[in-house]
């Protein structure tokens, strides 16, 4: 994200793009699903550890180490992971995602009413520091209209107004370490990995073009872009680094 929504649409300590195979679920079947306790997730078919944590609102290193999980992060279907840091792990203040204690993996839907950027982007702040990656590109051409916002889970990326079926392309080189459609509300969802601290999340697609443990350059085709729950035509992208959501905004080249 068989990661990381990602996302929100929305970081584990990693290896460079080429050093570990993609996160994914072993191929056999885990275990028949049993209930699983408040601040619990069991794995199902199609899951990796990026789109887990993703969907959570996670730290996706954070979630590794919870777990005892190394590289190359693979997961089982019927595995039970720990949503929360064993006790005394963490520091004060930690404590169950609201999302985990609800038991499913599943952000709330990015918000897709208009909120077309009404300043320039060469306005929005400075690029972060993302020096293992200055060629950003951006994903398709677009209006934006939906801004990323700090600690509001429904806005970890940014959304980009554009016709069905345009093409989405990767923003950076990197490996695909995430391709499916299991976190309802992101559609169906490209998670990229870009060395060892950044993840970028392409959603709301109608057709996926790649596939896990893919190597893609910058400008590859990724997928077709599709549309938001609500149904206007858009593009859901964030790119994360060190496990946390960050503007896109700091990255992609002003225009």
């Amino acid at each position: 994200m068989r990661w990381a929504l990602v996302l929100p649409l929305m970081g584990l300590v990693l290896g460079g793009c080429g050093s570990h195979p993609p996160a994914r679920v072993e191929s056999r079947e885990g275990p028949r699903a049993a209930p699983v306790h408040t601040g619990w997730y069991r794995v199902k078919p199609g899951d990796t550890l990026y789109s887990i944590a993703m969907g959570y609102g996670l730290n996706y290193h954070r979630l590794a180490a919870w777990n005892g999980i190394r590289a190359p992060y693979v997961i089982r279907p019927g595995q039970r992971l720990r949503l929360f840091p064993p006790a005394g792990s963490g520091p004060p203040g930690w404590h169950t995602p609201a999302r985990a204690r609800k038991g499913r993996a599943t952000p709330p839907p990015p918000r897709t009413r208009d909120e077309t950027v009404k300043r320039p982007p060469r306005q929005h702040p400075a690029r972060g520091p993302a020096k293992a990656h200055k060629g950003w590109i951006w994903p398709a051409r677009g209006r934006v209209v939906g801004l990323f916002r700090k600690n509001d889970k429904t806005r970890q990326g940014i959304r980009i107004d554009l016709p069905v079926g345009t093409l989405v392309r990767a923003a950076a080189e990197g490996e695909v370490v995430y391709s499916g459609a299991a976190l309802r509300n992101y559609g169906k969802l490209v998670i990229l990995r870009h060395g060892a601290d950044y993840l970028s999340a392409y959603g709301f697609n109608r057709r996926l073009r790649v596939r896990e443990g893919q190597r893609v350059r910058p400008g590859a085709i990724l997928a077709e872009s599709g549309r938001a729950p609500g149904g206007r035509p858009l593009l859901y992208f964030e790119i994360w680094h060190n496990g946390e959501p960050t503007d896109p905004l700091r990255y992609l080249p002003r225009r």
